[in-house]
């Protein structure tokens, strides 16, 4: 036990003396005391008498032994402010356990102690208040309730309901009976604290739990706080000094409630355990949870069960850390609902050599981490981190739809430190949002990055139904500020993401990021998902800024990817994979169903300073480029990035979109990347200048190879044009090859043959003698193509095109032409269903009339004299 008080010194000290008179002032002590035993124990009552005249303590003495249990029974039991009293515990004793059996609460305003080192329990069915300046001046353990009775296993109960002389209850309690149907609360409102010696423990069990302002202490022990709302029956599990709560499964359980900046620690050499069990759990005023180890022993777990939510507000914590060689403790959150806001936080921190404890979440409902404190400086979420040497715990969050907004985060980061980042691991079902970012600018997001030292940041995954990241909100797994330690992973699975805007400052992009602004490689960011979209200027990057390796990018979509438009500041929607310093860009690989870049939007792989750009590899069902869209791979003075698609069926070009490598943009030397493209069909207008590019400025231009089955729109020029072109060019050093292999296809197979010449219809065209007796020639008028087909290398015109107008011999009477209207056919061949062999189509070489006296055109002409109709001089 640790060194006793100097009251309970004192009180000692003064023992004999006050056993000496303690029948003289045993009538005394009823009249004047707070503390008043009743008669249910018979013989065996309490007694309670002052420690001496004046002075503002009591004993209490007397009660029913059984084995090493002692028993005593009150009608009430208060304390005031500035009083003490004090149980006296025989050396064989190690549990006291008291019952109030009147029918009001008890308050303890003052001091509650016991004279050694055995356990209290202080059970009360009406209620139990601790003042602001209540306190304990306890050996052991503590537990106050409001449960009806104490249960010993099989040897029967201790009860306050219904009491009566104990029998033989020789063993340590086993559980506490509620029978009421709305059990009474129990309210903490110590300012001094209630505080166990190190080691032991502090168990609060009743309806409500509430601390307005109270505080509760249990350095290196534990501390639990458990309601319950219904009749139930609480395990107690008893293991030397560790006094430990076991509530039913299924029973309704009530609420706990911090507020006004209380607390519950149990900080100490290695520290302690912290258990919450209720329906609806709140921190707010800046309330704290904490379990600190500061020496080398191991820290306890904080445990946190909220059947309906948890709720940390207005700068509240929950935390677990070291700062000793002693490991952090866990933390483990179940719940219905939790909401954090207002700069508060769940976590867990090594400041040491100690590694740092996990923190694991689930909550069936919904996660809600909102916004940062009223200054802008304590971001609300959830984190672990590491400031020493030691590794940051793991974090993992499970939930059915989780949320960030207004700067809020879910964290695992490495703070100049050397030691390794924690993994962060998401589980959202239905939906994960990302939106918007703190007054002073943060964004939301989920982060697992290096800030300085050596350490590794941390990896994160995702895995969700919907992920929406927007104004600002971001996925980032990265390592800045000089660290050198290599950046994360990022790996997100999602039905659909949506990646939209900027933060309204323009600082932040929404988007998924990787990288390294030092010596050590960036992280891979993984992407599977149905449906990937990236809109208004958001972004998803695996880059580089210094000497280290960029990540690799890949995207796996099995519906489509689409990017579309600008940030109002004019920043691309973009896929990207970037250096900035020496160290080479990543690749890029994309697979998906459709691929649709417009409106400036970019799929780019890039270097901005002396490293070779990464290369990008794209296999699609289709790919579309629309309104200034490009597929780029750049760089400044290195080699430009390779550039390969496999597109199933249509690759389409249009308003001055373009696929490019480009090399040496500033003149200094690099050589272009190589372009690859396998496409059914490759589309573009020829109107509109959407290229295909290999250049380079110093170096040697990259090549092209094409593999189609055709190319419209666009062919290979030496020089960029105003027109769609296909260049591979040096503009000082090589020009780069481009192979164009078309497939074995005849685009005019099927087509019939037709005569080259045109036939001259003048010839064919009876002359006839205008009225008025001038003699004058008969016109034809030539107009159209004349029955030509479409030349498929040729781009189609917009004149008319070519109609069939023979008349078929097996036309139905219902479907007639408008050939027949002009030329009607004989009333025998309209009526007729038989079909007859087809007659060969003849020229017509002359006219005549027919039954009806109307004018036919003929191939042959008749003896008949009423046919006469050849061609005839005109009289002059």
């Amino acid at each position: 036990m640790n060194p006793k008080s100097w009251l309970q010194q004192t009180l000692q000290l003064g023992l004999v003396c006050t056993l000496a008179i303690v029948g003289a002032l045993f009538k005394v002590s009823r009249l004047c005391s707070q503390i008043v035993p009743d008669e249910t124990l018979e013989t065996e009552s309490s007694v309670v008498v002052p420690f001496a005249p004046g002075f503002p303590v009591e004993f209490i003495f007397g009660g029913a032994t059984r084995g090493s249990n002692l028993f005593h029974s009150f009608k009430q039991f208060d304390i005031g402010e500035i009083r003490a009293a004090y149980f006296l515990s025989p050396p064989e004793i190690k549990n006291i356990l008291s019952r109030v059996t009147g029918g009001s609460r008890s308050e303890i305003l003052g001091t509650l102690g016991v004279i050694g080192d055995a356990n209290l329990f202080l059970m009360n069915p009406n209620g139990i208040l601790f003042g602001s300046k209540a306190s304990l001046d306890i050996g052991g353990s503590f537990v106050a309730m409001t449960a009806n009775a104490i249960a010993f296993d099989t040897q029967g109960v201790f009860s306050a309901s219904a009491p009566n002389v104990p029998p033989i209850l020789t063993v340590n309690p086993s559980a506490f009976l509620f029978n009421q149907i709305a059990p009474q609360p129990i309210v903490i409102q110590s300012e001094i604290g209630l505080q166990v010696p190190d080691g032991r423990s502090l168990l609060l069990v009743g309806g409500d739990i509430e601390l307005p302002a109270g505080q509760l202490k249990a350095p290196g022990g534990s501390v639990e706080l458990g309601g319950v709302a219904q009749a139930a029956t609480v395990e107690l599990n008893v293991d030397g000094n560790n006094l430990h709560l076991n509530f039913p499964a299924g029973v309704q359980l009530s609420d706990i409630s911090l507020t006004e900046k209380a607390v519950i620690d149990t900080s100490g050499e290695g520290s302690g355990a912290i258990q919450l069990s209720g329906k609806r759990i709140t921190l707010t005023d800046g309330s704290k949870i904490e379990a600190n180890t500061i020496g080398s022993k191991p820290g306890g777990k904080i445990t946190v069960t909220a059947q309906e939510s948890l709720e940390l507000l207005a700068g509240s914590r929950l935390l677990t850390q070291t700062i000793g060689d002693g490991a952090a403790g866990d933390a483990t959150i179940e719940t219905g609902q939790l909401i954090v806001k207002d700069g508060s936080q769940i976590g867990s921190v090594t400041f040491s050599t100690g590694q740092g404890g996990t923190l694991s979440v689930s909550a069936a409902k919904f996660v809600e981490l909102i916004g940062t404190s009223a200054d802008g400086v304590d971001v609300s979420g959830l984190f672990t981190q590491t400031e020493g040497a030691g590794a940051a715990g793991n974090l993992t969050l499970k939930t059915d739809q989780l949320t960030l907004k207004d700067g809020a985060q879910v964290s695992v980061s490495t703070v100049d430190a050397a030691g390794q980042g924690g993994k962060l691991s998401v589980t959202a079902q239905q939906s994960v949002q990302l939106i918007g970012t703190s007054a002073k600018g943060n964004p939301s997001g989920l982060f697992a990055v290096t800030q300085g030292g050596s350490g590794a940041a941390g990896d994160l995954t995702m895995k969700t139904g919907q992920l929406i990241a927007q104004d600002g909100g971001q996925v980032s797994a990265s390592t800045f500020g000089g660290a050198t330690g290599k950046g994360g992973t990022v790996s997100v699975t999602a039905d659909s993401i949506q990646l939209i805007g900027t933060s309204a400052n323009s600082q932040f992009r929404s988007g998924l990021l990787v990288g390294t602004t030092g010596s050590a490689a960036a992280g891979d960011l993984t992407i599977e998902t149905g449906q990937l979209t990236v809109q208004n200027g958001a972004l998803v990057s695996a880059g580089t800024l210094g000497e280290g390796q960029g990540g690799k990018l890949t995207i796996t979509a099995k519906k489509s990817v689409q990017l579309v438009g600008i940030s109002a500041d004019g920043q691309a929607s973009s896929l990207l994979t970037q250096t900035s310093g020496t160290g080479t860009a990543g690749d890029l690989k994309i697979t998906t169903g459709q691929l649709i870049v417009q409106d400036g939007a970019q799929v780019n792989v890039s270097s901005q300073g002396t490293g070779n750009a990464g290369n990008l590899e794209i296999e699609a069902g289709s790919i579309l480029l629309d309104n200034q869209a490009a597929l780029t791979a750049t760089t400044k003075s290195g080699n430009g990035g390779n550039i390969t698609l496999q597109v199933q069926d249509l690759l389409q070009l249009r308003h001055g979109s373009s696929i490019s490598t480009t090399a040496g943009t500033d003149k200094t030397g690099g050589n272009g990347g190589n372009m690859d493209i396998n496409a059914k069909f490759i589309v573009a207008v020829p109107k509109e200048n959407s290229d295909i590019t290999a250049n380079a400025f110093e170096g040697r231009g990259g090549n092209i190879n094409i593999t189609t089955s055709g190319i419209f729109g666009t062919q290979f020029r030496p020089r960029l044009t105003p027109e769609s072109d296909i260049t591979a060019s040096s503009e000082f050093g090589v020009n780069g090859a481009v192979n164009i292999n078309t497939l074995d296809v005849d685009p005019s197979r099927g087509l019939a043959t037709l005569p080259a010449e045109l036939v001259d219809a003048s010839g064919l065209v009876a002359q006839t003698c205008p009225t008025g007796g001038g003699l004058a020639q008969s016109e034809f008028i030539l107009t159209g193509r004349g029955g030509l087909p479409d030349n498929p290398s040729e781009t189609r015109s917009s004149s008319a095109v070519w109609t069939d107008w023979r008349i078929s011999q097996t036309s139905r009477p219902n479907r007639i032409s408008h050939a027949a209207k002009a030329f009607p056919r004989s009333t025998a061949v309209a009526k007729s269903q038989t079909h007859s062999p087809a007659m060969p189509l003849v020229e017509a070489t002359g006219w005549g009339r027919n039954h009806q006296g109307e004018v036919v055109l003929m191939a042959a002409v008749s003896s008949s004299p009423k046919s006469l109709a050849l061609a005839s001089q005109c009289p002059r």
